[in-house]
């Protein structure tokens, strides 16, 4: 199961006790996070729903709207436009999907992952070298040089693979970078969606990938954590 199959099924059912979900979550501490979140907001909504509406509610508001004057009174037909209007607003932005090349998964893959990971965009205190090592480590990969601005350091599951998540600042917004080994790629590539600009390097054992908002320096960037980390032999 990888990242994006993962956050799907918790979209369904937040508090799902399938076997292969409880092992992606021990194994992914950005999807751990993400179940949590979802559990939690989960809770607050059916608590939420349990909130009983006042009697008559509806009676009550159209009754009051009859008084209104002429100038600011709004016709049933307006009050159920505006409310439709509202809806499909909603769902919209609920449903909407970041925008990217329908025929590339890899790039779908990356971006879901730096949509739902917002809360390893939060934190704006440098990290030292030892949290760095340790995340990179475990995506088989040696810290050997300096790293700077480096707030966020954890893993996740990319193309159902360990990777290093790391989370450095740039001059207008955080920077996400994914560090993964044995992935093919032939040649860089760029990746974009609605709001976000990526670019895809493939190493000697791996790829660096880097994604941030439009107008940062992101292939500066490879540069410095191609210079900073060593792909590990199996």
């Amino acid at each position: 199961m990888n990242c994006l199959e993962f956050r799907r099924l918790i979209d369904i059912d937040p508090v799902s006790q399938d076997e292969d979900v409880i092992l992606h979550k021990a194994q992914c501490e950005s999807c751990a996070g993400f179940a949590s979140r979802a559990a939690r907001f989960s809770t607050a909504l059916n608590a939420a729903a349990r909130i009983k509406a006042p009697e008559n509610l509806a009676s009550r508001v159209l009754l009051r709207q009859s008084f209104l004057p002429s100038k600011s009174k709004f016709s049933r037909r307006n009050v159920f436009a505006l409310a439709a209007s509202v809806f499909v607003v909603l769902s919209l932005a609920l449903s909407a999907a970041v925008v990217v090349n329908i025929q590339d998964p890899l790039a779908r893959e990356i971006f879901t992952l730096v949509r739902y990971a917002d809360y390893a965009m939060e934190p704006k205190i440098p990290l030292g070298e030892k949290p760095v090592a340790k995340a990179i480590a475990r995506a088989g990969l040696k810290l050997e040089g300096r790293l700077d601005k480096v707030t966020f350091a954890g893993n996740c599951l990319l193309q159902q693979k360990i990777a290093g998540h790391l989370v450095i600042q740039g001059e207008k917004a955080p920077i996400t970078v994914f560090l993964t080994r044995e992935m093919q790629i032939d040649s860089k590539t760029a990746i974009r969606s609605d709001n976000l600009r990526g670019i895809v390097v493939p190493m000697e054992k791996g790829a660096i990938i880097v994604v941030g908002a439009a107008g940062e320096s992101l292939t500066e960037l490879v540069e410095r954590v191609a210079a900073a980390v060593r792909w590990r032999h199996a």
